[in-house]
């Protein structure tokens, strides 16, 4: 290839990027010595509003994916032992628990494509969430938890916790 052959080349593309077409960077762009501009995305190309919005769903997700899977752990627990986290201390049972949940809404979340980093922080404070709030749904639909796990399970959540609290370690703080 001759030398004006490949001048025309590069003035081509150079005529491409100047366009913005064919062009994905929106930096700066560098060409050679004396060429450099900018290139100014679309503003018809829309607002960060729905990559906001995806977040915050992504994000809810998370947390619910957490807590969810705190409780199929619990119901786990249950199913192949017979009983709940009986037999060992509760702070083994309850770190036993939260890494169990935590590499359940880690795998959930990735089978979802959602396994940014980002969104580890979530998957944990919905892990949070389960092990602390989740026996206020047994309060609030004691008949249904009854019917998946051991009414006597049930009837023990009733009488050691409060209805609209959290737990923590075993100790209910009401809100």
């Amino acid at each position: 290839m001759s030398i004006t052959a490949q001048q025309a080349v590069f003035r081509e593309r150079v005529g491409r990027i100047r366009s913005g077409k064919g062009v994905v960077s929106t930096g700066t762009v560098f060409v050679g010595d004396e060429y450099s501009f900018r290139r100014i995305p679309n503003p018809a190309s829309g607002s960060r509003q729905p990559a906001r919005l995806r977040q915050l769903v992504v994000l809810s997700v998370c947390l619910l994916a957490g807590a969810l899977s705190q409780m199929v752990v619990v119901y786990g627990d249950w199913l192949f032992s017979g009983r709940v986290a009986l037999g060992i201390t509760e702070d083994a049972a309850l770190a036993r628990q939260a890494g169990l949940a935590l590499a359940l809404a880690v795998i959930v979340t990735f089978a979802l494509h959602l396994g940014d980093r980002s969104t580890v922080l979530a998957k944990v404070l919905g892990v949070a969430l389960g092990m602390t709030a989740a026996h206020n749904l047994v309060h609030l639909w004691p008949a249904a938890f009854s019917s998946v796990f051991a009414p006597d399970w049930t009837a023990h959540v009733l009488a050691s916790t409060e209805a609209q609290s959290l737990l923590i370690r075993g100790s209910v703080i009401s809100f």
